[in-house]
């Protein structure tokens, strides 16, 4: 099945061929990081703080190397500089400084490493250092944050009807589906839209790819969402499924994309949720079963959340709506007929 967005409600497009694409990625890193997995996330800090840790080693290594802290004399074991003490105390080799830098840049004080007053360039170092390593660790913490209360978060939170239906409501044809908030928060100013996504030839044989049409809801997509709520699409002649009948819906091609924007309560953020749903995800004839009562023992409403999918078969006509309009139409001639006579 060829979908625009899947169920999860991730779109299924893959750009390729993208100009200076890893170049995108690096000139806006923080909405990279924000956007990719956790794993390759915590994994580009992990780099950051290994190659920090290595880089500023090595210029340790270089300052103690030029003040000469690294050479000994074999026979004492004294060291050849001529400054009175070493730049880094308890440093001799790589290894140390290594130890030395890490020390330097997470710990909040120092055991047997530790800097010395004899090397301006030692204190310029160390101040470089520990701003790099501030840098680091506010990024993390700001991105980890960035990352748990973005809206993409909550998209798992809105659960939509496995299937959507197609029944009678007041003698019209509509097309139904239902989503809830599963964290049991009411989302602020709810709008809800839904887009009939189908492929279009234009009359010269341009082919225009899916194209979307937006179908109208009842109440303007606004939803209150204190429980579940079914949202109606009624299929009347502004409806590009006015022409199918029951029969037709499963040999057509088409996808209905729903997207639901409201506001988190907590946060205050936008959040986004999408769906969709094949022609052979619509339901004819079926209606959602009632899920929601009133317990008069505990005085609330009881939702039971256990039948969201469930489904019950009702009577409705197998044609289109089209054709069911004009069965009205008829029917309504005839009756204004037969008063008139």
């Amino acid at each position: 099945s060829q979908r625009v967005v899947d169920k999860s409600g991730h779109r299924n497009v893959l750009f390729s061929k993208i100009p200076q694409r890893s170049w995108r990625y690096c000139k806006d890193v923080v909405t990279t990081l924000v956007e990719q997995k956790w794993r390759y996330t915590f994994t580009m800090f992990a780099f950051s703080y290994i190659i920090s840790w290595f880089l500023f080693a090595v210029l340790w290594y270089l300052i103690g190397y030029a003040h000469g802290d690294l050479f000994y004399d074999e026979e004492t074991g004294e060291r050849l500089s001529d400054g009175k003490e070493a730049c880094v105390r308890g440093a001799k080799d790589f290894a140390g400084f290594f130890t030395y830098s890490v020390e330097t840049q997470v710990s909040i004080g120092y055991g047997e490493k530790y800097p010395s007053e004899e090397c301006p360039e030692g204190i310029f170092v160390l101040v470089a250092q520990i701003i790099v390593g501030i840098g680091i660790e506010g990024a993390m913490v700001g991105i980890i944050y960035a990352k748990m209360s973005r809206p993409p978060k909550r998209t798992k939170k809105i659960k939509f009807s496995k299937n959507a239906v197609i029944c009678q409501r007041d003698g019209f044809l509509c097309l139904l589906f239902r989503l809830c908030d599963a964290t049991e928060q009411q989302t602020i100013g709810t709008k809800i839209r839904a887009y009939y996504f189908e492929e279009k030839i234009t009359k010269e044989g341009e082919k225009l790819g899916q194209t979307p049409k937006e179908l109208n809801l009842e109440n303007k997509g606004i939803a209150f969402i204190m429980w579940p709520v079914t949202v109606c699409h009624i299929i009347d002649r502004h409806s590009p499924l006015y022409n199918f009948s029951a029969e037709d819906l499963q040999t057509q091609k088409f996808e209905i994309v729903i997207s639901m924007v409201g506001s988190s309560p907590s946060t205050g953020q936008l959040t986004l949720s999408r769906t969709s749903y094949l022609p052979n995800e619509i339901l004819w004839g079926q209606r959602f079963h009632n899920i929601i009562h009133y317990d008069h023992v505990k005085r609330s409403y009881a939702i039971d959340y256990g039948k969201f999918n469930y489904t019950t078969a009702v009577d409705t006509p197998q044609c289109s709506a089209r054709k069911l309009d004009s069965m009205k139409l008829d029917a309504s001639g005839e009756s204004l007929g037969v008063m008139t006579h």
